[in-house]
């Protein structure tokens, strides 16, 4: 495996943590503004990194692949 490899590896690892990071401090401000339980909070804030995760990391993932064949 060569060094750029694992560089974009990481990169986009780094990438998609953030993004779940901001995802979810977005949800958390929203559900406080609507005054959702804790429970849905929850709920709402796994959904959201189940999502972001899969839409992010799956994208990245692929163009990594594309790019490393």
């Amino acid at each position: 495996m060569s060094i750029f490899r694992i560089i974009s590896i990481t990169s986009g690892l780094i990438l998609t943590v953030s993004s779940i990071y901001e995802a979810q401090k977005v949800v958390g401000k929203k559900c406080n503004e609507y005054a959702l339980s804790t429970n849905q909070n929850i709920a709402a804030r796994v959904i959201t990194s189940f999502v972001v995760s899969a839409a992010i990391g799956g994208t990245i993932s692929n163009v990594i692949k594309s790019i490393y064949k």
